[in-house]
């Protein structure tokens, strides 16, 4: 599946410049493609190694992965937060 298009999306920036971010990666995925990551990643195999496997972007597993945890998806820990003090 490749989601890469030449479109962009448009902001009103009431004249200002508008950075885009992310828009050299492929930022969707076919669900069995993610089932595969975080099956990949549960077994052990960190970013670069899955990445190699499922010939992605190394951040483009990040950016799956993230999305995952923020959703609570994985039982292996990915990317902690500190506790706020004070």
């Amino acid at each position: 599946m490749n989601t890469r298009s030449t479109h962009v999306p448009f902001l009103e920036a009431n004249g200002e410049p508008v950075d885009y971010y992310l828009e050299d990666l492929e930022l969707a995925s076919i669900r069995s493609h993610t089932k595969m990551i975080v099956k990949m990643w549960e077994s052990g195999k960190d970013e670069f190694e899955i990445a190699e496997r499922m010939n992605r972007d190394p951040d483009e597993i990040f950016i799956c992965l993230f999305d995952q945890a923020r959703k609570r998806k994985l039982k292996r820990p990915y990317l902690y937060r500190r506790k706020r003090t004070g």
